[in-house]
Order: structure tokens, then sequence, then C-alpha cells
């Protein structure tokens, strides 16, 4: 029996479906894998209490409610599923992407998809998670030049509903390694996608930009960068921009 998207509800218009799905979790209304999907999204997030810009009817907009009962301190292999996920739907459209951490998928380095994961910590565990996805889809024309769609990729347009049960079923594949605790081989697949993993790149954090390395993750899932010009090498999220 299928888990993830095993209900599906698609809204015409929402200020933002992490927030809908939060509020079905918190009142006891959602189950495991229950997905909320948008034609238009008014108030979408995304990192860093960005905005998540997306043209009405063209992308795919939605949020997954699951209750994983992981260990608080291995919270970020969700981060690793879907964004593994994300990747191998796009490889089914012969679409080449890599993973940019924390939480945003590249094709040939520009975006194609934003993810925020937001968690509910109950003791030791994560109660639920709401995964939100931005995954651009039609789209022709976008304000950040280092943005890009399917569209753009392939010179054609593709069902938004057809390609949401699609996704579904390789989070659900990542999702079952996860419950299964194959953490080694997550691990293995993710550092194969990471972008600038042991390649010299260049970074930004509060004392400027510099030349590094990125050496991988820690078990909290900060991101590890050898650098000769910084004595720190350990970066939590919003410490450290990843130039592009």
């Amino acid at each position: 029996m299928q888990i993830v998207g095993h209900n599906i509800i698609w809204l015409d218009e929402i200020s933002s479906t992490n927030d809908y799905c939060i509020e079905l979790c918190k009142n006891g209304l959602a189950t495991e894998g229950l997905v909320v999907a948008v034609y238009s999204q008014v108030h979408g997030k995304g990192q860093r209490g960005n905005n998540w810009a997306s043209e009405e009817g063209k992308n795919l907009t939605f949020s997954i409610c699951l209750f994983s009962k992981l260990d608080v301190e291995k919270q970020f292999i969700l981060n690793k599923i879907v964004s593994l996920s994300v990747c191998d739907f796009l490889n089914g459209l012969d679409i080449k992407a890599q993973i940019k951490w924390p939480n945003d998928i590249l094709v040939d380095n520009k975006k194609i998809c934003g993810i925020l994961i937001e968690n509910s910590i109950q003791g030791k565990e994560i109660g639920y998670s709401v995964i939100g996805i931005g995954l651009n889809v039609n789209q022709k024309q976008f304000n950040e030049p280092k943005a890009t769609s399917i569209f753009n990729i392939l010179n054609k347009e593709i069902e938004l509903k057809e390609a949401l049960n699609t996704y579904l079923k390789s989070l659900e594949y990542f999702y079952f390694l996860l419950q299964s605790r194959q953490f080694e081989k997550i691990e293995k697949e993710y550092y194969s996608l990471l972008y600038g993993y042991k390649k010299k790149g260049e970074f930004e954090d509060d004392k400027g930009s510099f030349t590094g390395v990125i050496e991988g993750l820690d078990k909290f899932g900060a991101l590890i960068v050898h650098s000769d010009a910084r004595k720190k090498s350990v970066y939590q999220l919003k410490e450290i921009k990843i130039h592009y």
C-alpha cells in the first residue's frame, strides 16, 4: 500500500501549503503521507525567511505530512531523502540534477526546486514533519536569472497532477530507505549528487567571500568546508552561502 500520497488534496489558492499542513498536524487531522497541493500559493515560504514565488497554475507547490519518529539528531536525513527523491524524479525525465546544500536542487547551475522542512520536536523524537516543495515545471520566465524549469530544459509542458503522482513514488522509495534505517545507502547516494563535493568552490560567510572545498556534512547536517583562509570549518544553516 502506498504511504506517501495515498491522500492528495488539491486546492485552487492558499497562503502556504506548509502552514495549512502544520495546522492539520497540530489538530490531529493529518495522516501519514498526506499531500496538500495548490495551483496558486500566495505566500510560499523559502529558506532564510525568503518567499517562494511561483506563477499560478504552472508549477508544483505542495507539502507532505510525515511521522517518521526519527531521533532529533538525525533530522537532516529527511532533507537528504527529499533532495534525492526530487533528483530521482528529474532523472526519470532525463534531467541530471544536483543537490545544493542545504535544500536546493540545481540543473546546469540553475535552481529548479526549493525544499523547506518544518519539524515538530516531541522529546527526543520528531513528532511530525511538514515537507514543502516548490518545483518549477511549466513556468517559462523568471525574475531570478539563476532559475530554470522543466519546460525550459525539455521545451515541453507536462501535466501537473501526473508529475506529482510520479514524484511521490520517488519519495515513497527513499522514505522506505529511511524507515528501514538504510542510512549508509542514503548517505552514499546523497554525496554522489552533492554540488561542489570534494571540489574547489566559492563561499561567503560573515567575514566575506573565500575559496574552499566541501568535505561533507556532520551528523547534524552542518556543512564541513575546508579552507586555508578560515579557521572555522563547520557551518550551520544561514552561516554560509555557496556561490554557484
